[in-house]
């Protein structure tokens, strides 16, 4: 069963265009969507542990400031676009295109 989670993320992990081609390389992500800056909504069927190891390793940073936690159902609340909302409920397919 796939799990959403939020990857929020200083500079010392890398740039924005760095951590998107990791994503969109990375097995352990299925798909993943952007709409705030210094962060990124991931699906995925890894734990947060895993999924932080392998962004480490394709990032290569030695110093990573970042954070990855699991997005539960009606545990989040803000203002997103309706598209972001549909993917924290998962609604969005993981055949979908990677967008951000």
């Amino acid at each position: 069963m796939s799990r959403v989670y939020l990857l929020v993320y200083s500079r010392e992990l890398g740039t924005r265009t760095q951590l998107k081609t990791c994503l969109s390389k990375l097995p352990e992500v299925i798909t993943w969507r952007s709409e705030l800056p210094n962060s990124f909504f991931l699906q995925s069927d890894a734990d947060a542990r895993t999924i932080a190891t392998a962004i480490t390793e394709c990032i290569g940073s030695e110093t990573p400031r970042f954070i990855i936690a699991e997005i539960q159902n009606d545990s989040a609340w803000g203002w997103l676009v309706q598209e972001s909302w549909d993917f924290i409920k998962q609604k969005q397919k993981s055949n979908l295109s990677r967008t951000g």
